[in-house]
């Protein structure tokens, strides 16, 4: 449903005084004012309203001399004998605020308007109340909007609960308590509701509360209705041209800044959401034609391809955290600056960047159940960079080809024997349970078993261990120190993420103490960070440049994350 919230005032209520309608009251100082030209019949009349009113009010509505020209009284007294003013009463503001919905040549608004009045009934009645305007305009309507606009026109609601609800009852001038005031108001509207604002009627306060409150709500297709204050229109008791506002590079600029607080908290899926929302906003408003963007057009053009570019790196960034692939090549596809941004950020720099990512934002969880992946996938580098994959059928399946080793480098194979059987003896395996390795007459079966799975950590580390005996002095100053430090946490992993405990910094360091981490050489629960920091270091001793500079560079930018995300905020910014 479309919503129409509406300020309403003491000009909004016209009555028929001789030949032209006079508002029963009227704010001297209101803005925009258009008045007749001097020495016609309009500029004496309206020169001499305020007279007008108070004859009125003393001859006609027989009002006390107290209440006379108080606006509250005499909307009461109209109100209490309706039917007799009815012909002799015009809403010329909100009549042309009304017409400007329902008669656009596109048909947008597609459902019904519910109209909700802001109106005041202050609990010490005051004399510009507006609470009875609000029941004139709504019974002036039913009677006689259906001859100002066209038959296919939305029907207008006029929900007399809400305006109830939202009656506010204290000093409207009270500049605190009004923009509480419609913040809740609009607290309680639904963000895909299409919500359109008159602010003409009220306060000065009301104005500017439910102006700035509309804008910084969460509601994603605004516009708001200005009336012309043109006085002839007024006295001659037709409906007022209207403005239609949006506000839109405020809201815009408003968008970008929170766009930018989530990127810097790493909320790429967010950022992606309010972006996605506000691409429907500037469609909304292109599509209804607004006065005050329809200049503007091109810039909203550009604006909208700007956010489909911006929204594709974000969604690469989600791809990046989901560790899809496919998705991040989809996403890039065509675009020169995101593929170089990809260019040099795989597998193990993703992870790495994430577990900063992660560290920074204090989800401990997360660090933990990447650090095996990280693990792993150093080790696999590690292996490719020292030419091991020439010697496993493919990088996936990580099956060691026995036959083709043993003929080819059999000193390589002879030192992963041995390098894995000290693995053995290290963590108390049984022997003959691995008497392959273990037993030295030991027949490998290379028709039957032609290849060997490195299934786990400990037997790629055998082999990376391998690799660099045979490398002899190429590969000397390769410490496996960091990973070795990664073991303890490696295995507490299972442990910490299914315990019920929940885990965080505190825990971390309860498990380290508990069993007794520092005595099995692992790295204090602060250092997880440094420790894969120094494993991207040894990797790069035998990685080729630019995958050298890649992996160190990594180190310092929060990898992919931290490209994306400052060249999504460049891209707003510029």
């Amino acid at each position: 449903m479309t919503l129409l919230i509406v300020n309403i005032g003491t000009s909004d209520i016209s009555v028929k005084i001789g030949d032209y309608f006079i508002p029963l009251g009227f704010n001297r100082n209101e803005p925009g004012l258009q008045k007749p030209e001097p020495e016609t019949p309009e500029y004496e009349i309206w020169d001499q309203k305020e007279k007008s009113i108070e004859t009125f009010s003393i001859e006609e509505l027989r009002l006390s001399e107290a209440h006379v020209s108080k606006f509250r009284y005499l909307t009461q007294a109209i109100l209490d004998d309706y039917d007799q003013w009815h012909s002799r009463i015009r809403i010329s503001r909100i009549l042309g605020v009304l017409k400007t919905l329902c008669q656009r040549p596109d048909n947008a608004i597609k459902d019904d308007i519910k109209v909700v009045l802001i109106v005041s009934d202050q609990e010490e009645p005051f004399p510009t109340d507006t609470i009875h305007a609000a029941q004139i305009i709504q019974r002036w309507v039913e009677r006689e909007l259906f001859a100002e606009i066209p038959e296919n026109s939305p029907k207008i609601i006029f929900d007399s609960s809400l305006t109830k609800s939202w009656t506010i009852k204290f000093d409207p001038r009270d500049e605190d308590r009004v923009f509480e005031h419609y913040y809740d108001l609009f607290r309680e509207i639904n963000s895909d509701e299409i919500v359109y604002v008159s602010i003409k009627g009220g306060t000065q306060q009301m104005a500017q509360a439910l102006r700035a409150q509309a804008i910084a709500s969460n509601t994603q297709a605004q516009i708001f209705i200005q009336p012309i204050l043109d006085v002839e229109k007024i006295l001659h008791g037709a409906p007022s041209d209207c403005q239609q506002v949006a506000y839109w590079r405020y809201r815009k600029a408003q968008t970008y800044q929170l766009v930018g607080k989530l990127l810097n908290r790493w909320d790429f899926d967010g950022a992606d959401v309010l972006l996605e929302q506000w691409d429907s906003t500037l469609q909304f408003l292109l599509d209804r034609d607004v006065e005050s963007v329809a200049g503007d057009s091109q810039s909203l053009d550009a604006e909208k391809k700007k956010i489909v570019k911006v929204r594709k790196g974000l969604q690469v960034a989600v791809a990046y955290f989901n560790l899809d692939k496919r998705a991040v090549e989809s996403k890039v596809k065509g675009n020169r600056e995101l593929i170089e941004i990809k260019k040099y950020f795989r597998e193990v720099e993703n992870l790495y960047a994430q577990c900063q990512v992660y560290d920074e934002l204090n989800k401990i969880s997360d660090i933990i159940y990447r650090l095996g992946m990280f693990y792993e996938a150093s080790q696999r580098l590690l292996i490719k960079y020292m030419d091991g994959e020439d010697y496993l059928t493919n990088e996936k399946d990580f099956l060691l080809k026995i036959e083709y080793t043993q003929k080819n480098n059999n000193d390589l194979w002879n030192f992963f024997l041995e390098r894995h059987r000290e693995c053995i003896d290290a963590q108390g395996w049984d022997r003959d349970k691995n008497r392959k390795f273990t037993h030295e007459n030991y027949r490998w079966d290379t028709t039957k078993y032609p290849h060997l799975k490195l299934k786990d950590r400990f037997l790629k580390n055998s082999f990376i261990k391998a690799l660099i005996d045979n490398r002899q002095n190429e590969a000397n100053d390769l410490s496996l120190d960091p990973w070795e430090k990664l073991d303890f946490w490696y295995d507490a992993r299972n442990e910490l993420v299914h315990s019920v405990k929940g885990i965080d910094r505190d825990r971390l360091q309860e498990v380290y103490e508990k069993e007794n981490g520092e005595e099995k050489g692992a790295c204090p629960p602060d250092q997880l960070l440094s420790t894969m920091t120094q494993i991207l270091k040894e990797v790069a001793k035998v990685a080729d440049s630019p995958q050298k500079e890649s992996l160190l560079r990594v180190a310092d930018s929060y990898g992919v994350y931290g490209k994306l995300r400052d060249w999504a905020i460049a891209q707003l910014n510029g």
